[in-house]
């Protein structure tokens, strides 16, 4: 296989990526009025990209470079190639970013890529969105201070609470002020957290999580303790600039009281 025309072709055009020679694999390897197709997830403007054009290209893979660091290829599969189409997928791993599977689709034009189509998926998806959720507890149990929450939501973040609706930064401000000044002691235990939906614009995520907390009523002589478990809905979306993970919307879908335990 490494032999064939399309694989040699492949193999050229990685050894431009690894040198970081984006200039010559644009010049060498694509036509003058090539496109690309893809949805690069550290561009402004979103998903789908058309980016056309050598100068552009040229632009566009570097920032991808800058992206993803250094990239290796762990597995090469499905690959597919006729006299003008060279096709496959691959799982790669950069120096930044992680694991991903990625695979494009190259139409070929005088041995050169005169379309090219191109998508990847991440493959630490899960582990992020889980490690997000853990932190976001972690900072409720303890109580952080309130601009610790501000990258953590987007600018038109709404939040469904079962005793309010709030919208932006401000809106939870007031109710994160209002709940750190009525329960105390918190313990926040995450126990199921599953991606439902994922594209470049969003990952939809099904959470559940146990949450422990002390309360006084007056003149009650001593504190309640609630013990539930919270089943939520969370739209994530990521950060044009840094691809960090930020809550957009944020759903209590129904709490499920433990036995003995002191109700809101």
């Amino acid at each position: 296989m490494s032999d064939t025309p399309g694989r040699k072709f492949f193999n050229e055009h990685m050894q431009y990526i690894i040198a970081k020679d984006m200039a010559g694999m644009i010049t060498n390897t694509y036509t003058e009025d090539a496109i690309l197709y893809n949805a690069f997830p550290f561009l402004d403007t979103p998903p789908p990209n058309v980016i056309q054009g050598r100068d552009q290209l040229i632009k566009v893979f570097e920032q991808y470079l800058e992206y993803q660091g250094e990239i290796q290829v762990d597995s090469l599969y499905n690959f597919l190639e006729t006299e003008d189409v060279i096709s496959f997928q691959a799982t790669i791993t950069s120096s930044k970013t992680g694991k991903w599977a990625v695979g494009d689709i190259w139409i070929m034009q005088d041995q050169k890529i005169a379309r090219h189509f191109g998508y990847a998926h991440s493959l630490n998806e899960q582990a992020e969105v889980e490690e997000f959720a853990k932190a976001w507890y972690k900072k409720l149990d303890v109580h952080d201070p309130l601009e610790e929450y501000k990258p953590l939501l987007t600018e038109d973040v709404e939040l469904r609470f079962p005793e309010a609706t709030v919208t932006g930064f401000e809106g939870y401000s007031d109710w994160y002020n209002k709940v750190i000044n009525i329960f105390f002691d918190e313990v926040h235990t995450v126990k199921e957290v599953k991606i439902t939906s994922s594209t470049p614009e969003k990952i939809d995520v099904k959470v559940v999580v146990k949450w422990e907390a002390s309360l006084w009523k007056a003149p009650a002589f001593k504190s309640e303790r609630i013990v539930l478990d919270a089943y939520q809905t969370w739209t994530l979306k990521r950060d044009p600039k840094t691809q960090k993970l930020a809550v957009s919307l944020y759903i209590v879908d129904e709490l499920k009281y433990y036995e003995g335990s002191a109700k809101l």
